[in-house]
C-alpha cells in the first residue's frame, strides 16, 4: 500500500500494548489502524472473535470481498490526509483520543451458570472487571485464574463477570467448575451482551 504513494506514506507495525496512539484512542485489542493520528479502524470493525463475527465494517475478514473493501476505505484515507483534509477524515470517523474508555457498564440482564439472575443493577457502586473468553482460548485460562484472585483479594467492592462467546455451554461449564466460585460465568450467547462487546 506505501508503495503506491512513492515516498509520501510510511507503513509503521508497533507491538500490542507498544502504540502510545492506541493507548491514546483507548484501544486494548488488535488490529487497530490509524492514518497519521486518525483512527481509522479499531478491532471491531475486523471481527475480533475466532468466527461468526459479522458485525464489523469488514467482516466476514476472510472473505476476498471485505480485503479489497478495506483497502479502497483505506486509500481514500490517506488521500484526504495528504490533501489536508484530514480533520474531514477525523469527523468522518468520529474517534476522538479516550474515545473506547467505557464510563458506565451498559444496562443488562441475564441469567448465570448456576441460574441466578445477574443485572447490572447488582454490580452498582462496585468496580465491575467483564472478561469476554472461549474455552477455546488458551490465555483466557490464565486471565480467569488470575480474575478469581483479584476477587478473593478485593471482596464485595469488585465484581468480576466472565462471558463466554463463541463456546459450546456444555464446555463453559465444564472449564467454570475449574476456576473460583466467586466469579460470576455467563453462558455462551453473545447476542445477550452486544451493548457490551461493542465498547
Amino acid at each position: 500500500m506505501a508503495r503506491r504513494y512513492q515516498g509520501k506514506v510510511a507503513f509503521v507495525s508497533e507491538n500490542f500494548g507498544d502504540s502510545e496512539l492506541a493507548q491514546r484512542y483507548g484501544v486494548t485489542r488488535y488490529p487497530a489502524v490509524f492514518v497519521d493520528d486518525v483512527l481509522v479502524a479499531r478491532p471491531r470493525d475486523f471481527g475480533f472473535f475466532a468466527t461468526g463475527e459479522n458485525a464489523g465494517r469488514y467482516t466476514p475478514w476472510r472473505d476476498a470481498k471485505n480485503h479489497g473493501k478495506f483497502q479502497q476505505d483505506l486509500v481514500r484515507m490517506i488521500d484526504l490526509v495528504l490533501s489536508g483534509k484530514k480533520e474531514a477524515l477525523r469527523a468522518e470517523r468520529g474517534d476522538e483520543p479516550g474515545g473506547g474508555e467505557i464510563v458506565t457498564l451498559p444496562q443488562f440482564a441475564l441469567t448465570d451458570l448456576d441460574g441466578k439472575p445477574l443485572t447490572s443493577e447488582q454490580a452498582a457502586g462496585r468496580v465491575v472487571l467483564v472478561e469476554f473468553w472461549a474455552t477455546w482460548c488458551p490465555p483466557c485460562r490464565s486471565t480467569l485464574a488470575w480474575l478469581g484472585e483479584v476477587k478473593k483479594k478485593h471482596g464485595d467492592r469488585v465484581a468480576v463477570l466472565a462471558l463466554a462467546v463463541e463456546s459450546q455451554e456444555t464446555d463453559v461449564k465444564k472449564m467454570a467448575r475449574e476456576f473460583s466460585r466467586d466469579v460470576r460465568f455467563g453462558p455462551s450467547a453473545r447476542r445477550k451482551w452486544r451493548r457490551l462487546l461493542a465498547m
